[in-house]
């Protein structure tokens, strides 16, 4: 027990210089920071303003760039196709003699619960309905006929299968590639070693990417919270008549936080694969519930369609 109080004394007294010597980066984790509570004090401030401003900023980013995301992500589909079937797809991330630490399964269940988190429970069913009963204007189909429903199905699919996915399966290939080969940082800026060598490794180069990083994965974090505690407030009001209040938005908070970092600090083998084993199990059954006890008839003749 002393031996770990007198590390954790060691911890607390590190300055800034020893601790980038342990690793710890301040600027990469600062930046993000003081971004977001800027931002926080903005949208507290003036909220009708911020979310106007938030509002405008994602149109225009859908309006003028939606073909660069939408070509960007078919192109990471494309690579992995390629890789699939071409020698380097033979490459054994780690060394041709490493052994996988975890089994298809484990892997399976980790990729499908940390990777979507709550947004499959609330948007895996409620999108294929919202896109039925109100279809795109602009496909001039009406809503809640069956060609809504094979529309509503077809953008869905495209939303929560191999396009999601193959953004995340580029990245963790390359990184994974550049950290268990290459011998490189484990980090996101090591990922461009294969394309621009020693000097992915650049101080200032490291900083900017690995920055932009932690300020993307801190947004996409924050963003999946704050949907995830509306929708559990709401399933609560619906269900247990519990109030969708301040009170319980910080209740919710607080669990989904707690649950995160205990997850996290107890690690993969003991936090992250226990959770999402167990979570991928219950996906499973409720998958086959209801197949078995809805119109399987139906569901198969549509998913088919």
């Amino acid at each position: 027990m002393s031996k770990i109080k007198q590390e954790k004394n060691k911890t607390k007294s590190l300055s800034w210089k020893q601790a980038i010597q342990k690793g710890l980066r301040p600027g990469v984790i600062l930046v993000p920071v003081i971004i977001f509570i800027t931002l926080t004090i903005i949208g507290m401030i003036d909220s009708e303003s911020f979310v106007s401003m938030l509002n405008t900023f994602f149109v225009s980013l859908m309006v003028n760039g939606s073909w660069l995301i939408a070509l960007g992500t078919l192109a990471f589909i494309i690579f992995l196709i390629v890789v699939c079937f071409h020698p380097i797809g033979k490459v054994r991330l780690g060394g041709k003699d490493a052994k996988p630490e975890y089994s298809l399964w484990n892997w399976f269940a980790i990729s499908l619960c940390a990777g979507i988190g709550t947004g499959i429970v609330f948007w895996g069913a409620v999108e294929p309905l919202k896109f039925a009963v109100q279809p795109q204007l602009s496909t001039g189909i009406a809503p809640n006929t069956r060609e809504a429903v094979i529309w509503s199905l077809g953008k869905s699919y495209m939303h929560w299968s191999f396009a999601p996915y193959a953004t995340y399966a580029v990245f963790g290939v390359i990184i994974a590639f550049a950290y268990y080969n290459l011998h490189r940082s484990f980090s996101v800026s090591a990922g461009f070693a294969p394309l621009l060598g020693e000097k992915a490794e650049k101080s200032w180069f490291r900083g900017i990417v690995d920055t932009l990083t932690a300020f993307a994965i801190t947004g996409g974090v924050a963003g999946s919270l704050g949907y995830g505690l509306l929708q559990i407030a709401s399933g609560l009001e619906t269900v247990f008549g519990i109030p969708a209040q301040t009170v319980s938005y910080i209740a919710i908070c607080v669990v989904i936080v707690a649950i995160y970092n205990i997850s996290s600090i107890t690690g993969m083998n003991r936090g992250i694969r226990w959770l999402s084993d167990k979570n991928a199990w219950l996906f499973l059954i409720l998958m086959v519930l209801a197949f078995v006890f809805g119109p399987a008839q139906w569901i198969c003749n549509l998913f088919t369609e």
